[in-house]
């Protein structure tokens, strides 16, 4: 081998083309780890434009949705509320349809078939000719129409839709039956104009308004407390600017919508709103991030483009330049025999020279345990001072002057020249060849152990804010099958977590939910959309705990589905509260009902909230009829004789001038205009604080049949 060597060394056409061989390889492998390095960088770039992205145009959606919200609080406070306040709320805030936030705001009011042309009557403005006026379609075949009433900016461009039905289209009318009756503001998919036909599609953000006087537990008291829809309109072209504004130029980019609300049909694909940017890179690098809105979802998808990486050909032509350089050198220079030190010297003194500038302290002790050797490190912990060289004694630790020959290695706190304490990693290490000789090496890690604590303390206090604001944190992987859960909860309970895991949600219930609230649960699972609030009845240790759960897909840095997380808080003493109250509720209703003498409570403006069925029977008002009217439309109560009205029995206690009134008797003269004698009494209730509450009134028939006062003629 040596003589093959030598016999290459002495051909110079053989040195020159060995040389240029072994620098085209490492050219290449300097290309291949450029080539990993920059897709690494590129990829990472994606991700992190991408989340940027997505937090910027929720960030928008989320002020749009934030105005809808506070116009709705408006309309809950005063159902009436006019035009000219709707206007003046929407040019106090904070977006404006003049800087591109939004088309249009709308106030979209529920009109009877019958009054559809008094409506159309008061749009009309003199000034503007038949400007706003509309022809609807199959005029007369529905029971209500949904018109714009209010509409802000009110332009050239929007002025087309005021007076308009936006029910028109029969899916469109669908959707918005289904957000009244859920009572649930939705999103829409990108839906076009019908009355600008020459714009882009845009995207509508409904919030139903109800009456605020009226319960809204079923879908038919919100059909009956429905009186219109409050509208937010953004161009899709607007939607387009945002998300060239959150990206850098030169990115490829593609906007899909991957879920919609079922109130605009089912959604069997992901379907692509929006794209530009630069042609992308055919099987390129991408980047897809969700953006989750009211009743939407969408996907913002970056793709790498040419200029994404910059052209590593460059390499070739200066790899192939310096290999053939150093070629030529070689083979001129053959291999000479030249009197120079020995090769083992050279790398001696090039090993020290490295040592020398290490950071770490590096000392040499002989069998003798004196210092041979110590590089700077060393001597400034020492000090410039103090010897190093020849030193016997101990350094940092009586372990140096330890003749064990094997590694040993300790973490010691140790203050430095200037009393600052530091943490020291000190090894030693045994000298091969050399026997009783040992390197000693100490490393300053202050700095790590400071970010280690640091850390510890983070993930600390990470884990007990997740502590305060949950019971427990889980994991699922992408079959939906539990695999973790934290045990800080179950640990207080000795419960077994081995029992739970690898388990799937439906696996661990005690069947409280439907089997079509399970299937509903699962395609919103396998649709990869979050959930909040999922209410579950599990059995643990012989008794059951009702959890609320609430989880987020999870993905990898690749984009790939890696299951969900989430938190769970244990509700059971709440639900069974719940349950307690319900039942205490239903038991003293009862208990009301079968009282024979009359009750009503009123609240403290004096309006009736609660009849038993004495008070029913004797008033003649049902329960729908008296709740919220005055106490004296419903109790009306005269003298004996004369017939005359009697003051309100509870008009001193809702004054606050007294607590209770003495009873009385006096005539009932009831809604079918019987006339009954009672007995009436009343007292105040009031909270814990003192302040009134509201009265209860009792009266009780005292069984004397009365007669009709007769007219004073025949008297």
């Amino acid at each position: 081998m040596r003589r093959f060597v030598q016999h290459l060394f002495s051909n110079r056409a053989a040195v020159l083309v060995a040389v240029l061989c072994v620098g085209l390889l490492c050219t290449g492998l300097m290309h291949l780890w450029m080539y990993r390095m920059q897709t690494r960088l590129v990829q990472q770039r994606l991700d992190q434009q991408a989340t940027l992205a997505a937090v910027r145009i929720e960030a928008r959606m989320d002020r749009l949705s934030e105005m809808a919200r506070g116009l709705r609080g408006a309309f809950l406070v005063n159902p009436g509320l006019d035009r000219r306040t709707f206007i003046q709320l929407l040019r106090q805030q904070r977006l404006s349809p003049e800087l591109g936030d939004y088309l249009m705001a709308a106030y979209i009011r529920e009109v009877p078939a019958a009054q559809v042309d008094a409506f159309l009557a008061r749009q009309q403005q003199p000034a503007l000719g038949s400007a706003g006026q509309v022809t609807l379609r199959n005029f007369g075949s529905r029971g209500s129409y949904y018109l714009i009433d209010y509409l802000y900016p009110d332009n050239n461009v929007t002025h087309a839709y005021m007076g308009f039905d936006i029910g028109g289209l029969p899916t469109r009318l669908k959707a918005l039956e289904s957000i009244r009756d859920r009572n649930q503001p939705v999103l829409s998919p990108p839906i076009p104009l019908l009355a600008l036909r020459k714009h882009p599609p845009v995207f509508a953000l409904r919030y139903p308004l109800y009456r605020p006087d009226l319960p809204l537990d079923t879908a038919a008291q919100r059909r009956a407390a429905f009186h219109g829809f409050l509208s937010i309109t953004v161009l899709l072209s607007d939607v387009e600017r945002w998300v060239k504004l959150a990206l850098p130029p030169g990115m490829h980019y593609s906007l899909w919508q991957s879920w919609q609300d079922p109130a605009w049909g089912p959604t069997d694909h992901a379907r692509r709103m929006l794209e530009g940017g630069p042609a992308a890179v055919s099987r390129g690098l991408n980047s897809e991030v969700l953006i989750n809105l009211q009743g939407a979802q969408w996907r913002l998808v970056l793709e790498e483009t040419p200029a994404s990486r910059s052209d590593l050909f460059w390499l070739w032509p200066a790899g192939f330049s310096l290999s053939l350089l150093l070629a030529m050198a070689f083979g001129w220079q053959g291999m000479p025999q030249r009197k120079q030190e020995p090769a083992m010297l050279r790398g001696v003194d090039r090993i020290l020279t490295l040592v020398e500038h290490l950071p770490a302290m590096v000392v040499l002790r002989d069998a003798a345990n004196v210092v041979v050797y110590g590089n700077r490190a060393a001597q400034c912990w020492l000090g410039e001072e103090e010897p190093l060289l020849g030193r016997s004694e101990q350094i940092w630790s009586a372990a140096e002057l330890s003749s064990h020959e094997e590694h040993n290695a300790l973490h010691l706190v140790l203050p430095d020249r200037n009393g600052e304490e530091r943490h020291l990693a000190l090894t030693i290490l045994p000298l091969s060849g050399y026997p009783g000789h040992r390197a000693t090496i100490v490393r300053d890690v202050t700095e790590e152990q400071r970010r280690e604590v640091e850390l510890t303390m983070r993930r600390q206090r990470m884990s007990e804010l997740l502590e305060i604001v949950c019971d427990w944190y889980w994991e699922l992987d992408t079959e939906h099958r539990i695999t973790y859960v934290s045990s800080s909860q179950f640990a207080r309970v000795g419960f077994n977590l081995s029992v739970l895991l690898g388990k799937r949600s439906w696996e661990i219930a005690d069947g409280a939910l439907t089997q079509q609230e399970w299937e509903a649960h699962r395609q919103r699972l396998d649709r990869r959309q979050p959930y909040r609030d999922f209410i579950l009845r599990v059995p643990m240790e012989g008794r059951f705990y009702v959890v609320s759960l609430s989880g987020r897909p999870h993905y990898d840095t690749a984009g790939r589905f890696q299951g969900y997380r989430g938190v769970a808080r244990d509700i059971t003493e709440a639900v069974t509260l719940q349950e307690h109250t319900q039942a205490q509720a239903v038991r003293h209703e009862r208990i009301l009902e079968a009282l024979g003498e009359g009750l009503i409570a009123l609240d403290a403006a004096g309006r009736v909230q609660y009849l038993n069925s004495a008070a029913m029977a004797l008033t003649g008002y049902s329960a729908e009829e008296a709740t919220g009217l005055p106490v004296e439309r419903v109790l009306v109560m005269v003298d004996d004789v004369h017939s005359v009205p009697l003051p309100n029995l509870c008009g001193p206690l809702l004054v606050g001038q007294a607590q209770t009134v003495r009873p009385r008797r006096c005539v009932l003269l009831n809604k079918y205009s019987l006339r009954i004698a009672v007995e009436e009494s009343a007292v105040a209730m009031r909270e814990a604080n003192g302040r009134l509450a509201g009265v209860v009134i009792a009266f009780r028939d005292e069984g004397v049949p009365l007669r009709p006062p007769e007219p004073e003629a025949e008297r």
